[in-house]
């Protein structure tokens, strides 16, 4: 099987697990071109525009475009999700240049660092991954909520996530975790989340910073080799099965081999991993 372009990574897991600093250290280890597109970077930068907003709604409702939030943290919440429009729509597009960028020069690793909780957002980066012939790895970072908490309240003041959204965020990406195993265990077939199973990797993020390298990194060359998601339009959801031109056969087994494979690795560096811990601790 011919190696795709490059490798799509959407990196997904609460606030606090570590997702930024992880991008950053892979692509300082990385030997090729790797574009790094952050969700926070975007959307402070949206938000910097964001003060002419309430102004706009008021003056599109004065026009009779609807009504206008009318208390101060009804424009603010407005203001918010309209600047994390604005961040999604440019990550967007940003993640489609990359990857033509790579179609016609050497390939690249494109990594997606965002909480990605919800699975329309995998989704549409499966999608656009997908049209530009790319692979696809869903990098989940498990922590557990206790510590997630206790990260972000470490954080400057200005940088932590309010308490709501942590919970919030930290919820969804618990249905939508237990809906894609679900689905990689055979309980639920062919339903929303099968597709996603054959393309994800879930790594422990409590260790040090270079025992999550390690093992992020083992699961991006287990990734390296998988098959394309299928299209994602028409309101299909890609599936797990190859897309495979006629007369291709048995690339299926193949992908299933590979993804199985991917597995071992992770478990054998997580035992690695845990051994090195414990003969640390006695």
């Amino acid at each position: 099987m011919s190696r795709a372009d490059s490798l799509v990574v959407v990196l997904s897991g609460p606030p606090g697990s570590g997702k930024t600093r992880l991008c950053r250290g892979l692509r300082k280890e990385s030997t090729g071109p790797v574009t790094h597109i952050e969700l926070d970077a975007l959307f402070r930068r949206a938000c910097e525009r964001a003060s002419i907003i309430p102004i706009l709604l008021d003056s599109d409702a004065r026009a009779g475009g609807g009504a206008a939030p009318e208390s101060r943290e009804g424009k603010e919440a407005a203001a918010r999700a309209a600047a994390w429009h604005s961040a999604r729509h440019a990550a967007m597009q940003a993640l489609a240049q990359a990857l033509a960028v790579a179609e016609s020069a050497a390939p690249r690793v494109v990594l997606v660092d965002d909480t990605s909780e919800h699975r329309s957002w995998r989704r549409s980066i499966a999608a656009t991954a997908r049209d530009h012939r790319a692979a696809l790895l869903v990098l989940e970072l498990v922590l557990p909520a206790s510590v997630a908490s206790a990260r972000n309240a470490a954080r400057p003041l200005g940088e932590q996530v309010p308490r709501e959204s942590m919970r919030r965020v930290t919820l969804q990406l618990q249905r939508t975790t237990a809906s894609v195993l679900r689905g990689s265990s055979g309980r639920g077939g062919r339903g929303a989340a099968a597709w996603e199973s054959a393309f994800l990797a879930r790594v422990p993020a409590e260790g040090s910073p270079a025992e999550v390298l390690a093992l992020a990194r083992a699961a991006l060359e287990g990734a390296w080799g998988n098959t394309l998601p299928a299209r994602a339009d028409g309101g299909e959801e890609p599936r797990g099965s190859p897309s495979a031109p006629a007369g291709a056969p048995g690339r299926g087994s193949r992908h299933r081999s590979e993804v199985h494979a991917c597995d071992l690795r992770l478990r054998d560096a997580v035992s690695a991993c845990m051994g090195s811990v414990s003969a640390a601790r006695r």
